[in-house]
């Protein structure tokens, strides 16, 4: 995201303290990418290296920097080259590669985001978009050093919250040709669409009291949420997912 922060929340099933408290990076896999940066066809691996940043042993909460990189992305993109470090990136259509006059027809994406493990309370808070989280998670489930559970809101039951001021939008499951519904409007939790079928309702677009502020909050069923406030911190979201969850967990029958 540009602006804001989103949180995506796992459960973490018997995870390993000696590998998650190691003072050295922790990788999916050995990473290697584009060979001496020649932008030859051979692609780096898609992984995801855990960088430990800090432990904070009162709260038994570790602490890292993640680097990212994408699956390969089958697209030809053009390349503009003065200094390595300066590389920008745009599709192309024409597939030249100006630089050396040559085509670059797929290329990764790196991305950089925070990751907190806390070993009290076996959850990995994963400061990154829905996408992007999910395929780190997997990977580290895949290479076996972490084991996960997914965790769910109960959506029906958010009129129950009081911190949730207005619902100003919500996206609901479908049938037919449109696949999933859209509303937006004051408290559309209320309209009778939703009212009739909220188990349907995949994520909500609220205005969220926090601190004596009203502040924006996108609260997703898959146990994630987000913000386009400058006013919250990570801190601040893992707060708000402690009380979410706490509050309206989904428990299947």
């Amino acid at each position: 995201m540009d602006m804001g922060i989103a949180l995506s929340v796992f459960g973490l099933k018997n995870p390993d303290k000696d590998i998650l408290l190691k003072r050295t990076p922790i990788s999916s896999l050995r990473q290697t990418n584009l060979a001496d940066f020649n932008f030859v066809s051979e692609l780096g691996s898609a992984t995801s290296t855990m960088k430990p940043v800090s432990y904070n042993e009162k709260e038994n909460i570790v602490s890292y920097d993640v680097l990212h990189y994408s699956d390969t992305i089958n697209k030809p993109i053009r390349v503009y080259i003065e200094d390595i470090e300066d590389a920008t990136f745009e599709d192309s259509e024409e597939h030249i590669f100006k630089a050396y006059d040559r085509p670059v027809n797929a290329y990764q994406k790196i991305y950089k985001f925070k990751v907190d493990v806390d070993l009290t309370k076996n959850k990995i808070y994963v400061f990154t978009k829905k996408e992007t989280a999910n395929a780190f998670i997997r990977r580290f489930k895949d290479s076996k050093i972490i084991d996960y559970e997914s965790i769910y809101f109960d959506l029906t039951k958010t009129n129950e919250l009081d911190n949730i001021i207005n619902v100003v939008g919500a996206w609901q499951n479908s049938e037919g040709r449109c696949k999933k519904k859209a509303y937006f409007g004051m408290h559309i939790d209320k309209l009778e669409e939703i009212e009739k079928d909220k188990e349907k309702v995949t994520s909500y677009y609220v205005e969220y009291e926090h601190n004596n502020s009203i502040v924006d909050l996108f609260i997703s069923r898959d146990g994630r949420i987000s913000t386009q406030s400058n006013e919250l911190t990570n801190v601040d979201l893992i707060n708000i997912f402690h009380y979410l969850n706490e509050s309206i967990p989904y428990k299947p029958t």
